[in-house]
């Protein structure tokens, strides 16, 4: 293939991510590789930091910081294809998915050493693939592929090492992490298919694992309300239809936001109360035993014109934000109509508070 200047790209990344973001690319590209009637997917985030922890981690332990995380899957693995794909400078081969053939820069932005170990089947026979990503003009260095030899406990499957982090922002605590990754990756765990790979962040020695998947349903801190609601919007040429989920986020000091998404990843967030004003106040409600819990409402949007509309670094939208005679519609647009869907969920809330304004 052509070479391409892999360090010039990197550099050029301007978008608006941070170390999080490589995380959930490697995450999604692992869901991608699980196969979407596998019951028993499973995705590992593995945390390893600058020093060995002495103490068990619980509040009297200061941690240290997070300096390489590995990404471990049982997807169907690195195959010749996939590999080809891979070596191929914004490939078309995952297109139908979204895949936009650049989130591997996004992993040496944030990381100076990155390498792959992939065990996959081919023709019955199981091979083993392992490269590191270049930083010159090559995008896979240092390639090795070997046979394996058949054993009853031998599955495909990738690991993606992500090692020695340049400018960490990421938080020590796991739980916090944890609530993080699975507020960014709901718009998959709600649609992503039939079968949800279970998905877990641990230390390196494998203590304090957090199942990602137990932070969202009925009885959790993310529990959707209400039913799906289709959005149907008229632009210049064609009309759009949309899909609004509307979630509660407990114990979460986060503004109250609408998700714009695109292909199954969050791209862009705008604070509710720039179009509902009552939604700038802290919502809670009571438990039986009157106890204050507080949440922040995320209402998540979908669709086609978010997907085929979305930038090459997924961090916006080519369409303007403002209403312009170029877009067939807008950001604002968009964003103003879904947010008359989330007031109805909270009218009578709305009108409550209203009324004890007045009182007062």
């Amino acid at each position: 293939m052509s070479k391409i200047n892999i360090d010039r790209i990197v550099k050029d990344i301007k978008s608006r991510t941070t170390s999080l973001t490589p995380i959930i690319e490697a995450v999604c590209n692992s869901i991608d590789a699980i196969e979407a009637e596998r019951v028993d997917g499973i995705i590992d985030i593995i945390v390893k930091r600058s020093a060995q922890q002495l103490l068990k981690l619980d509040s009297s332990c200061s941690l240290t910081d997070i300096v390489s995380i590995d990404i471990v899957d049982n997807g169907i693995g690195f195959t010749e294809e996939n590999k080809d794909s891979f070596d191929t400078y914004r490939s078309g081969f995952k297109i139908k998915k979204g895949g936009k053939g650049f989130g591997r820069f996004m992993y040496l932005k944030y990381f100076n050493h990155v390498a792959v170990e992939s065990v996959y089947s081919e023709n019955g026979n199981y091979k083993k693939r392992s490269f590191t990503f270049g930083h010159a003009d090559e995008i896979i260095e240092n390639e090795k592929v070997e046979n394996i030899e058949f054993t009853d406990n031998i599955h495909t499957g990738t690991i993606l090492h992500l090692t020695l982090i340049k400018d960490c922002d990421l938080d020590k605590g796991l739980d916090v992490i944890a609530r993080k990754l699975a507020e960014r990756l709901l718009v998959f765990f709600v649609t992503g298919g039939k079968y949800t790979p279970k998905i877990t962040i641990k230390e390196e020695d494998g203590s304090n694992q957090i199942v990602l998947n137990d932070y969202i349903g009925p009885d959790s801190n993310i529990q959707q309300i209400g039913i799906d609601k289709t959005l149907v919007l008229r632009g210049k040429e064609n009309d759009w239809n949309f899909t609004v989920k509307v979630y509660k986020i407990y114990y979460s000091a986060i503004t109250n936001k609408i998700c714009l998404t695109a292909n199954m990843r969050e791209v862009i967030d705008s604070a509710l109360h720039n179009f509902v004003p009552e939604f700038k106040e802290t919502l809670f409600e009571l438990t039986d035993n009157g106890i204050q819990k507080n949440y922040m409402v995320k209402a998540y949007v979908q669709g086609d014109y978010l997907d085929t509309n979305v930038t090459t670094e997924r961090d916006g939208f080519i369409f303007g934000k403002e209403d312009d005679i170029y877009s067939d519609l807008s950001e604002k647009q968009i964003l103003r109509e879904v947010a008359v869907i989330v007031k109805e969920y909270f009218q009578d809330d709305i009108d409550q508070r209203f009324i004890d304004k007045k009182r007062r």
